[in-house]
């Protein structure tokens, strides 16, 4: 779908709440640069940034763009996006992520299809990306009826609607006095008072920072960089629902969903998702331990988005989970580095060649490993973390290439897998 460029179109304020990565911003703000149907106005928060973000809008040079930053960081994008709201001009508001990308006809789509069927708000068909070597997507925006389900989630860079709506659902809420996300909480609310109508275009493409590890940290925009470069390409949708196809096939394309809070604290998952991304450390210093004597830890706290599969446990009841659909899966345990540590790990391989290949690196640097077999077909991999004060341990587990078990013959499994973890067990080191 997209609009008659003869009728003349709604105007629209697009918001863009931004956090101290500047290169990402960019990015964002070329693609909206390329829309078909120019927005009236382009509002860019930052959330108490003290990097470059202001600098960025201003090379921009263009009277569309405004900047304004909050005094301080409030670590979600709710209070950026309700002062952008509060200064918005026109009767619709587009959300634009900081680190995804749009199509230049999305916005186009979201008005012809909000203003075709006379609807409150719209969502644009989007590709959220897994991180890179996983192959996995996830789709949002393609509704399997006429309109959004009360479980269907569109991340807000998919979504259109009329200012005049926030009359009725308040302002965005604080992540820490909710337990949905802040994104998944507004949407819900916003839909108890209107349709969210499909616009069935793909034009939003999200590489969402809560899958990819210390996102803030590594700062890398290589993904939404290729993206505006090859997104102009007259095949270029064709090309990417090939992929998501084919991810289809694989048993590794998923719908976006409204997430099971059940059991959560308040806040919790947006704390989470803050010490994945590396805007907050992953153990507060009160969390930390001293390795004096052997500390013995299972991998029921390892939930990083694509690393890890879910808990299982194996004949003997003991839970284990296997690495995938990433090559590299990382063991963060909340224990000081004063002294060098000897570790033993307990895994299985999917197979040999994966058993053969592993790589166990601390700091980036691969370890020297001995790796004792078992009768049970595991085995356990041991070696020495140096001192490093002021780090917790962390361990990276490189298999190079996860396997299907369907695909090497071993069983109906379709899952990508690694290796299989049971516990880890650290030692202060003597020599």
């Amino acid at each position: 779908m997209s609009a008659d460029p003869n009728v003349a179109s709604p105007a629209v304020s697009v918001i863009i709440a931004t956090y101290n990565w500047s290169a990402a911003l960019r990015c964002a703000l070329e693609s909206v640069r390329r829309q078909t149907l120019r927005p009236i106005e382009v509002i860019v928060v930052g959330d108490g940034c003290t990097d470059d973000s202001a600098e960025v809008v201003a090379s921009m040079n263009d009277p569309r763009i405004q900047w304004h930053n909050l005094p301080f960081n409030t670590g979600s994008q709710a209070s950026p996006n309700n002062h952008g709201i509060d200064r918005a001009s026109s009767d619709w508001i587009a959300y634009h992520g900081h680190d995804d990308v749009w199509h230049p006809d999305h916005l186009a789509t979201l008005v012809a299809a909000a203003t075709d069927r006379n609807a409150a708000a719209a969502a644009a068909t989007l590709l959220m990306y897994g991180p890179p070597g996983t192959g996995v997507f996830n789709v949002a925006g393609s509704f399997a009826g006429s309109a959004m389900a009360p479980t269907d989630f569109v991340p807000p860079t998919g979504l259109l609607h009329r200012r005049d709506l926030m009359d009725l659902t308040g302002p965005w809420r604080e992540a820490d006095s909710i337990a949905l996300p802040v994104d998944c909480d507004f949407l819900k609310r916003l839909a108890k008072f209107t349709a969210v109508v499909p616009t069935n275009a793909l034009t939003a493409f999200k590489f969402n920072a809560a899958a990819r590890r210390d996102a803030y940290v590594h700062r890398d925009v290589s993904e939404q960089r290729a993206m505006l470069d090859k997104l102009e390409g007259p095949e270029f949708r064709h090309h990417e629902l090939a992929f998501a196809l084919r991810a289809l096939a694989s048993n590794q394309l998923g719908r976006i969903l409204m997430p099971d809070t059940e059991g959560l604290a308040l806040g919790e998952l947006a704390r989470n998702n803050r010490k994945f991304k590396g805007v907050e450390p992953r153990f507060q210093r009160d969390d930390l331990r001293i390795c004096n004597v052997t500390l013995q830890f299972g991998v029921e706290d390892q939930r990083a988005p694509h690393e890890w599969h879910a808990i299982e446990l194996d004949s003997a009841r003991r839970p284990f989970r296997w690495t995938g659909p990433a090559p590299r899966a990382f063991l963060d345990y909340p224990i000081v580095r004063d002294r060098d540590l000897d570790v033993r790990l307990h895994l299985r391989a999917v197979t040999r060649e994966v058993a053969d290949r592993l790589a166990v690196r601390i700091d980036g640097h691969t370890m020297p490993t001995r790796r004792v077999e078992n009768a049970d077909g595991t085995f356990h991999v041991e070696f020495r973390a140096g001192a490093h004060p002021g780090a917790h341990l962390n361990i990276e587990l490189d298999v190079m290439r996860t396997v299907r078990p369907s695909e090497a013959g071993i069983n109906a499994d379709m899952r990508a897998l690694g290796v299989a973890v049971w516990r880890c067990e650290v030692t202060p080191a003597i020599d």
